[in-house]
């Protein structure tokens, strides 16, 4: 890599034989920010204009070549781009073909002469004489011979102007914005114990036209400070000022839209109708890239791309969640919910999930990351046949001294009476977070500690109860736990 001895910014440049970069790998973020690599051919003499730079991210904007090229300077510019504007209306039409013949059809009657001269007013050259119209009041007109349909215009960009010491590849390297990625599940429930999954991208591109590009999905959030602080070389005309400071965000920036999911055909297989391949990507340190490569996207499309797709075994779940200091004779929600065993050989993202069984939507849930080897789940429908209440009491425990100062201590016991009324035995995951310390739980209840508030008089705890219901069947969860009135 070869680093440049010059920097200029916010010059400006003559119109010349402009380059445009291509784009040709891209990591995309959940935070909207993509890190991009371009390239571009430099002229053989040695003086290349290159256009539609956009702005970097500070810190992210670098340049390197291929063997032998050198660089004398690199110089920010204004550049122009020829264009070709086609016309959308029938005014713009009109002032196209000037000096042509046309037929001009109004509300009752139709002019055919030689178009002269067009503003808000058409100016037709006829045998009679000149008509003048309003361009307002045609409804068609009828170009009698060639057309013109389009025009070409210059359209100024960011750009650079580089010096080298003859032709080469040259590769800019930054962090922007434009390529955005939503990743998103479809869980395929084939029959009691097996699910196939599918994992898709969404690619939104309003960044440039993809060629055969490269692109990464990235899982995990690297540290990025400088997000929304712009590399003063990559700003033009304009004053660089320094903008707010912003940052990663710790994962998703922006919440992932749901996506409304389309009706599903009897038999339908995502492997039917996409190459889905595997779960091929790279682990980097804590992120993982998901990868499609030869990817063609022009610009201001959305490509709807399947990363990979895996067969797994599941188990049909109920979950109970409450907090053990609610109110007495609290009844409490019950869940169905899938746990299955993430064997793709790719951890899964953050994004929502949608599951079918026999073409039928069963639920969906925000899949939380999964690593590779490790259990997921989703939560599906609340459970109508299995019910579940709770009850507690409480009583004096005496008092404890902290700092000198004298607080009243509680004890409080919980009854959870859960009640399975459906024809077939479920298993049924029942937890409780107290805020305070433990003493007891029955029906092998497992009891941690959590991590927050540990240094609080009333530390949370959590205590969880994995069991076992027939049909029928009515059991209670006894617990109890001391708690420090503040």
């Amino acid at each position: 890599m070869s680093l440049l001895p010059t920097f200029l910014v916010l010059l400006s440049a003559p119109t010349a034989d402009v380059k445009s970069p291509e784009i040709v790998d891209a990591a995309l973020y959940k935070n909207g920010y993509s890190a991009i690599v371009r390239k571009v051919e430099l002229d053989a003499d040695g003086d290349t204009m290159i256009g539609d730079i956009r702005p970097s991210m500070m810190g992210t904007f670098w340049v390197y070549g291929s063997p032998g090229l050198k660089l004398d300077s690199i110089v920010n510019t204004t550049v122009t781009n020829k264009t070709e504007v086609f016309a959308n209306s029938v005014p713009e039409i009109l002032r196209l073909n000037q000096g042509a013949r046309v037929t001009l059809n109004l509300r009752d009657t139709a002019i055919t002469g030689k178009l002269t001269k067009v503003t808000n007013i058409a100016l037709i050259e006829t045998a009679e004489g000149t008509v003048a119209v309003n361009v307002s009041d045609v409804s068609r007109a009828t170009i009698l011979g060639p057309a013109k349909m389009s025009s070409e215009t210059t359209v100024p960009s960011g750009g650079l102007r580089v010096k080298s010491n003859g032709k080469g590849t040259l590769y800019l390297l930054s962090v922007e914005t434009g390529l955005d990625w939503e990743p998103q599940y479809w869980f395929e429930v084939v029959d009691d114990s097996r699910l196939k999954f599918t994992m898709r991208t969404t690619v939104i591109n309003n960044i440039g036209e993809l060629k055969g590009a490269d692109l990464s999905f990235v899982a995990g959030s690297p540290n990025l400070p400088m997000v929304g602080q712009w590399d003063p070389f990559t700003l033009f005309n304009q004053a660089y000022r320094p903008p707010v400071s912003g940052g990663f965000g710790g994962g998703a920036g922006r919440p992932a839209p749901m996506q409304n999911a389309a009706p599903a055909t009897a038999g339908m297989e995502m492997g039917d109708v996409f190459d889905a391949g595997d779960a091929s990507g790279d682990a980097l340190g804590e992120l993982f890239y998901y990868k499609r490569n030869k990817v063609n996207l022009a610009q201001d499309e959305k490509g709807y791309f399947v990363l990979f797709e895996a067969a797994t075994n599941y188990a049909t779940l109920y979950t109970t969640d409450f907090s053990a200091d609610t109110a007495d004779e609290a009844p409490l929600e019950t869940w169905q919910s899938l746990k299955f065993k993430n064997n793709s050989g790719a951890p899964l993202t953050t994004a929502p999930a949608t599951a079918y069984r026999d073409s039928k939507l069963i639920g969906q849930d925000i899949l939380k990351y999964t690593p590779a080897g490790s259990e997921g789940s989703l939560k599906l429908a609340r459970a109508v046949d299995i019910s579940s209440v709770y009850n507690s009491s409480e009583s004096s425990a005496g008092t404890m001294i902290v700092n000198g100062r004298t607080y009243q201590v509680a004890l409080r016991a919980g009854t959870v009476t859960i009640h399975n009324t459906k024809k077939d035995e479920v298993l049924i995951e029942v937890q409780a977070i107290a805020q305070g310390e433990v003493q007891s739980a029955d029906n092998a209840g497992d009891i941690k500690r959590m991590a927050e508030r540990l240094t609080e008089l009333n530390p949370m705890s959590r205590i969880k109860w994995t069991i076992r219901l027939k049909a029928n069947e009515k059991r209670q969860l006894k617990f109890t736990y001391k708690r420090v009135i503040q």
